[in-house]
């Protein structure tokens, strides 16, 4: 198939975690179907354009159902968290010898993205859901920062890889904490993928 991981990806961090197999299941099987009948080509911009203008619902949907209030507020919490040790950083990066602007922005990328990943799995953790708003207050965010600040004297690569990498980071995070939570109702899985009940 020429359909991207990426998309999967995308779609597996919109949908509940309780619709992600179907969801990404049904999209793959209709690609299928286009492929056999048509372009590949076709076929793949259709399967993005699917994840594309259905994320934010699905997105919305997971909020919904683990009850919006307290995911929001673990979101938001998680975004405060997020926020310190951004501001965190970039005091200790001021009070570093004087290097290189590159070496710089590198170090405090490196342990930004590495935060966005922890912090987005603390937050799916703790309320599932919560992990998907973070995913998206994070693009929000870098979005508003850029335009705010005229790019923030940053290069266009670099705001592109701020725009990609970060809300790419905080996904991560929600599908680590997605993929390490118990199976619910006493159902066992083993490491291969084969189901059991539990005794």
């Amino acid at each position: 198939m020429i359909h991207s991981r990426l998309a999967d990806w995308v779609l597996a961090c919109a949908v509940a975690p309780a619709d992600r197999e179907a969801a990404v299941g049904d999209l793959a099987e209709e690609y299928a179907i286009r492929v056999r009948g048509g372009s590949a080509l076709r076929a793949s911009c259709w399967y993005w354009g699917q994840v594309v203008r259905s994320a934010p619902w699905l997105i919305w949907t997971a909020v919904r159902r683990g009850g919006w209030f307290g995911t929001l507020c673990v979101a938001l919490a998680a975004c405060v968290c997020q926020a310190g040790v951004e501001l965190g950083i970039r005091a200790a990066i001021t009070r570093l010898p004087p290097a290189d602007g590159n070496s710089r922005w590198l170090v405090a990328s490196a342990i930004v993205l590495a935060s966005l990943v922890v912090v987005s799995f603390a937050s799916g953790r703790i309320r599932p859901g919560a992990s998907s708003v973070f995913t998206a207050v994070a693009l929000i965010a870098v979005v508003l920062q850029l335009f705010l600040r005229n790019g923030a004297g940053l290069s266009i690569g670099r705001q592109l890889v701020a725009i990609v990498a970060g809300p790419s980071a905080a996904c991560l995070g929600g599908l680590l904490s997605w993929r390490v939570r118990p199976p619910a109702d006493g159902i066992k899985t083993s490491h291969r993928g084969a189901v059991s009940s539990a005794p």
